[in-house]
C-alpha cells in the first residue's frame, strides 16, 4: 500500500533569523507536530550548518549571499519531497525563493510549495516567481501551488502583475 501521506498539516512564519530563533522553531516543532513549515529571513549564508535537535525533521533552503533575507521548507522526514534542484532548471533557481514538490498519496494533481522573501523596493522577485508559474504551468497538466511570503510591500501599488495561473 501506499505510505504516503493523503493530507498535510502547514505553518508559514517569517523566522527572522534561524539561527537565532533555532529554539522557538524547536519548540513549535515539538509542540505542535507540523508536517511543513514554510520559512523566510532564514538570514543563512551559503554553507552555513543549521542543525535542528528535532531529528524528525529535514530542510530545503536557499540562502542570501549576504546572510539576511533566504527563505526555507522544513519537513518531517518520511515525506517525499523533491527540492528545488529537483524541480527547476538551474536559470530558474535563485536566492531567497525555496520551491519543492510534495508526492502524497492518491492524488493526481503536483503539489507544489513555495517560500520566498519579497525585498522592500525590489519587484525582480516577482518576475523570477512568474517565470517559475509559467513553467509549472508548461510542464504540468494540473498542479496546485501554496506560497507563503512575507511581502514588504503596498501590494496595491506593484506595477509588474503576474500573469500566469495555475490550471
Amino acid at each position: 500500500p501506499d505510505q504516503r501521506p493523503t493530507s498535510l498539516s502547514l505553518l508559514g512564519c517569517n523566522i527572522r533569523s534561524l539561527p537565532k530563533n533555532r529554539v522557538d522553531l524547536e519548540t513549535i516543532l515539538y509542540e505542535y507536530h507540523y508536517d511543513i513549515l514554510l520559512l523566510n529571513e532564514a538570514w543563512l549564508k551559503d554553507g552555513e550548518e543549521l542543525l535542528l535537535d528535532n531529528q524528525q525533521y529535514n530542510i530545503i533552503r536557499n540562502d542570501d549571499p549576504n546572510g539576511y533575507r533566504g527563505s526555507a521548507i522544513i519537513f518531517k522526514k518520511g515525506l517525499q519531497v523533491l527540492s528545488n534542484t529537483d524541480v527547476l532548471p538551474k536559470e530558474l533557481q535563485c536566492p531567497n525563493i525555496t520551491l519543492c514538490k510534495v508526492l502524497l498519496a492518491g492524488q493526481v494533481h503536483h503539489l507544489f510549495l513555495m517560500s520566498f522573501y519579497f525585498p522592500p523596493k525590489s519587484e525582480e522577485i516577482l518576475t523570477k516567481v512568474d517565470l517559475i508559474l509559467g513553467f509549472l504551468s508548461h510542464k504540468y497538466s494540473q498542479w496546485a501551488l501554496v506560497i507563503y511570503s512575507d511581502l514588504n510591500h503596498d501590494i496595491r501599488s506593484i506595477t509588474n502583475n503576474t500573469t500566469t495561473q495555475p490550471s
